[in-house]
C-alpha cells in the first residue's frame, strides 16, 4: 500500500493564505447555492398545504399568534371540530416551515410566505457550504482536497439528475414528482446537512470535554429544530454527537461516553421539540378556546405507511398488488368506511389506518417484503451516480495509510445514522424526491467527503507510475538519503 505525506504538520502545510482561501471558496460556493435558489423562484407548495400555509400565515400576521386560522380556511384535510372563529392550523404536517414562514412574514413586509422560506434555505446552504471546504482539507490534511470543493456543484449536477444543491433536493423536479421540491422539504434536509456539515469540521479538532458537552448541547438544539421542521428528522444528528466524544475522550471510557452522548443529545431534541410546541400550545389555547387536550394531535404515521403499498402505482408499472391506491382521499375514505366521522389524522384515524395496514400485510407479507426491497432498489438506482463516486473516494482513502484514515472513518461515522434514518422514508412510504430529505442530506456530506479523497489520494496513486515513465526509481532515491549526512538528508 502507498503511504500518505506525514512529514509535516497540518501548520506547516497550511500558511494563513491557504486558510483564508479554503475559507474563500466555502463563502464562494455559498453564495453562489443562494443564488440559484432565488433564480429558481418561489417554489409553491402542493395545493392543499400551499393553502394551509398562507391561511397560517395571514392569521399569524394579523393575530401575533403562530399555527392558527379561521376556522374551515386551510386545507381540507386539517379541519377538526372547534367552538370559535379561530382553529389549530398545521396539525396534520410537520410545522416547522410554517413557524418559520410566520416569524419572517414582518421581516419581509410582504403578503406571501414564500420569500421568506426562499431566504431561509439559501441562508441554511450558505452557512452549510462556509466551512466545508476547510473540513474536508483538514480530514486529508491536504488543502487541494478542499479546493477540489469547486468541482462538486458540475459533479453533482452529473451524477444526481441535475442537483446543483449540494445537500438538498430543493427545486428537483421529474415526471412523478412534478412539482419541484419545495422549502418544507428542502429546509429540513438543508439543516440537517448543516448539521452534518459542523459535525465534520469539528471532527477534526482535538476538543476538550468542556468543549464537547457545549457542542452537544448545540448539536441536541439543532436536532431539536430538525424534529420541528420533519418528525425524527434531527434524531441522526444527535446521534453522531457521540463520534465526536469517541474521537475525543480515552480509550478505556470512550464507548460508554459517545453513546452517552447520543442519547443526551437525542433526549435533548425532543425536549427542544416539545417545548417549542408547548410554548406555541400556550397561546393556540387562548386563540382556539379550546383546552390543551382539545388541542388536535395530528398521527399521520401509519396514513403513510398504508399509502406506501400503492406502489409501484405512482411511479408506473402497474398497480399495487395490495390494491391501495395513492392517494390522500383513498385513505380518508376507507377510514370512513370503518368510522363515518372519523376525523382525518387524528389518533383514532390513525389506529384505523393501522389496522388496515397490518390487515394486508399480515395477509401477505413476502409480497410486502418485495415491495420493499424493490422500493430499496430504487432509492439505490436514483442515487447510484453519488454512491459510486463515495464508494470509489473512500476505497481509494482508506487504501493508502496515514492518520487521514480515522478522520475519514469519523466522517463515515457522522453520516450513517442520518443516511439510515433517511432511507426510512422512500422505503416505507414512497421514493419519490419529496422524500429524500435525510437522505440528500448524508450522501451530500459524503459526497464533499470522497470528491476531496479523489483529488488527494490520485495523485499519491500515479506517483509511482509518473515517476517510472520518467526513469525515476523511488528506491534508488531511498537508499542514496540513508547514506547522507543528517545535513544533508534535512536539505534534501
Amino acid at each position: 500500500m502507498n503511504q500518505a505525506p506525514t512529514g509535516a504538520s497540518v501548520k506547516q502545510l497550511w500558511s494563513r493564505s491557504t486558510t483564508i482561501l479554503l475559507l474563500a471558496v466555502g463563502i464562494f460556493l455559498g453564495l453562489a447555492s443562494v443564488g440559484v435558489v432565488y433564480s429558481m423562484g418561489q417554489l409553491p407548495w402542493h395545493g392543499a398545504r400551499d393553502a394551509e400555509l398562507r391561511a397560517t400565515y395571514e392569521t399569524y400576521l394579523s393575530t401575533g399568534v403562530l399555527l392558527v386560522k379561521p376556522t374551515g380556511s386551510g386545507s381540507y384535510g386539517v379541519q377538526a371540530p372547534t367552538p370559535g372563529p379561530i382553529a389549530a392550523a398545521a396539525w396534520d404536517d410537520d410545522p416547522g416551515a410554517y413557524i418559520v414562514a410566520s416569524l419572517l412574514g414582518p421581516i419581509t413586509g410582504l403578503g406571501t410566505p414564500y420569500p421568506g422560506l426562499m431566504m431561509t434555505e439559501g441562508l441554511l446552504l450558505a452557512l452549510a457550504w462556509v466551512g466545508l471546504p476547510t473540513a474536508v482539507a483538514r480530514v486529508f490534511r491536504s488543502p487541494r482536497a478542499g479546493f477540489a470543493l469547486l468541482a462538486l456543484p458540475p459533479l453533482l449536477w452529473l451524477l444526481n439528475h441535475g442537483a446543483v444543491l449540494i445537500g438538498t433536493a430543493y427545486g428537483l423536479s421529474d415526471e412523478i414528482s412534478a412539482t419541484p421540491v419545495y422549502a418544507l422539504y428542502g429546509i429540513t434536509a438543508s439543516l440537517a446537512f448543516l448539521s452534518l456539515s459542523l459535525m465534520l469540521l469539528l471532527s477534526t479538532f482535538k476538543l476538550s470535554v468542556r468543549t464537547l458537552i457545549t457542542i452537544t448541547l448545540a448539536i441536541g438544539l439543532l436536532a431539536g429544530f430538525g424534529n420541528l421542521f420533519r418528525s425524527l428528522s434531527g434524531f441522526g444528528v444527535a446521534l453522531a454527537i457521540g463520534v465526536l466524544w469517541w474521537l475525543n475522550t480515552p480509550r478505556h471510557r470512550r464507548w460508554f461516553l459517545a453513546v452517552l452522548a447520543a442519547l443526551s443529545a437525542v433526549l435533548l431534541a425532543v425536549i427542544v421539540q416539545n417545548g417549542v410546541m408547548a410554548a406555541i400550545n400556550t397561546t393556540r389555547v387562548e386563540a382556539t378556546g379550546q383546552t390543551i387536550q382539545e388541542l388536535p394531535d395530528a398521527h399521520a404515521v401509519w396514513h403513510s405507511m398504508y399509502m406506501g403499498l400503492s406502489y409501484p402505482e405512482p411511479l408506473g408499472g402497474g398497480e399495487s398488488r395490495f390494491g391501495v391506491t395513492w392517494s390522500d382521499e383513498y385513505g380518508w375514505a376507507k377510514a370512513r368506511e370503518i368510522s363515518p366521522d372519523v376525523v382525518i389524522a387524528s389518533e383514532e384515524y390513525d389506529e384505523i389506518l393501522s389496522d388496515l395496514y397490518w390487515g394486508e400485510v399480515s395477509a401477505d407479507p413476502l409480497g410486502a417484503v418485495a415491495q420493499y426491497a424493490q422500493k430499496s432498489v430504487h432509492v439505490l438506482a436514483h442515487f447510484a451516480g453519488m454512491i459510486a463516486l463515495i464508494v470509489v473516494g473512500f476505497v481509494l482513502a482508506f487504501t493508502i495509510r496515514g492518520p487521514h484514515r480515522r478522520a475519514a472513518a469519523a466522517a463515515l461515522a457522522i453520516a450513517v445514522p442520518t443516511a439510515v434514518l433517511g432511507l426510512a422514508p422512500p422505503v416505507l412510504v414512497m421514493p419519490m424526491l419529496y422524500y429524500y430529505s435525510e437522505l440528500t442530506a448524508a450522501l451530500g456530506l459524503l459526497f464533499a467527503v470522497a470528491l476531496g479523497a479523489l483529488v488527494w489520494a490520485l495523485p499519491i496513486r500515479l506517483a509511482p507510475l509518473l515517476d517510472r515513465m520518467r526513469g525515476i526509481d523511488r528506491r534508488d532515491l531511498a537508499s542514496t538519503d540513508q547514506g547522507l549526512a543528517p545535513v544533508d538528508q534535512a536539505r534534501s
